[in-house]
């Protein structure tokens, strides 16, 4: 009696600790599943939450700053005049241009010089008796402006050929057939006064024009 009386106590003991042992198995499953939400929840995983907001975007850093936009042409220059003109060069002038670092001068629209910093030029290697029309443009590091309005001159006439050779003009030569010819009259003048001298130093008139021998 005694004996069947323990093993039925055993027995309950035995139910009441497999049932607490599943219990325990189950609230361990059960934390263990309430843990990995919380990871999800807190962010392993699962959207970030906006950042503050900044002009200019919807969060996070702020966005760069646009690039600062290229510079402008300068103006077309203005009162482009020819200050003098020979037979085979200009000097040409004009306003000065704000922004201008160069300029650069057109003949019969062939670019033709080159400046930096001043507003006149001088055009070289034109050819004479000949229309030219002049024009100019301004220059910066975006670029070169329209070209101004024309200012037209003629070059002047060569007044004396060049000659082959020594390159002397005829102008030249003139002169010194005129010098040669002054110095043969004066020659021709300080013989004929020789002369009349040793005449009259001999006694001997000088023979006058129509006389006989």
């Amino acid at each position: 009696m005694m004996k069947k009386w323990k093993l039925s106590q055993f027995g309950r003991w035995l139910s009441c600790g497999t049932a607490l042992l599943l219990i325990s198995i189950a609230l361990a499953f059960a934390a263990a599943g309430l843990g990995g939400k919380s990871d999800v929840d807190s962010g392993g995983g699962g959207a970030a939450s906006p950042g503050p907001s900044t002009p200019g975007g919807t969060g996070g850093s702020p966005s760069p700053s646009p690039p600062d936009s290229p510079g402008q042409p300068p103006q077309a220059p203005e009162s482009l005049d020819v200050l003098r003109v020979t037979a085979d060069y200009a000097v040409v002038i004009w306003l000065p241009v704000e922004g201008a670092s160069a300029y650069r001068v057109y003949a019969n629209d062939y670019p033709m010089v080159e400046v930096t910093a001043v507003n006149r030029a001088t055009v070289t290697d034109l050819v004479p008796s000949t229309w030219y029309s002049f024009q100019v443009v301004a220059l910066n590091t975006a670029g070169e402006s329209e070209k101004s309005a024309v200012s037209r001159a003629r070059t002047q006439a060569v007044a004396f050929p060049e000659t082959t050779g020594q390159g002397t003009d005829w102008g030249v030569w003139v002169s010194a057939w005129g010098s040669l010819l002054s110095g043969a009259a004066a020659v021709g003048t300080l013989y004929h006064a020789v002369s009349v001298h040793r005449q009259a130093r001999r006694g001997t008139p000088e023979p006058q024009p129509g006389e006989a021998d």
